[in-house]
């Protein structure tokens, strides 16, 4: 079976957090990762994942104060192939849904996911 929805490991930032960000809400704390209340765990998994290569950060060009962190080539990497690697797995697990069924599954897994990236950080 295909990837989820056709949705591929590599792509766009992976997250952005910002250091020091203003009063309120989500300030001073990583977005779009699920860190939020615990920054610190965000500073470490995202540095160990920088020193081995497998992420690059840069400026966020809409708040300097913020990192982004995209998907290194060598992670790109590493993703496909853990990705090949569990595909046998996948398959055995939805192996009781008909390719249609798996497609639908996907499409409305991929909406809920993207309906929930555009929510603001402060109704999360």
């Amino acid at each position: 079976m295909p990837a989820a929805g056709g949705v591929r490991p590599a792509g766009g930032p992976v997250v952005s957090g910002r250091r020091g960000a203003g009063r309120g809400r989500g300030a001073g704390k990583p977005r779009q990762a699920g860190f939020y209340g615990r920054p610190h765990l965000g500073r470490g998994l995202f540095g160990a994942l920088q020193k081995r290569g497998l992420v690059a950060s840069r400026p966020d060009p809409e708040d300097g104060r913020a990192k982004m962190l995209k998907i290194s080539q060598l992670g790109s990497q590493l993703l496909n192939r853990l990705h090949a690697k569990l595909a046998p797995e996948r398959e055995e697990f939805f192996a009781a849904l008909s390719p249609s069924e798996y497609s639908t599954l996907c499409s409305l897994l991929e909406r809920v996911y993207r309906e929930r990236q555009a929510q603001t950080p402060s109704r999360r």
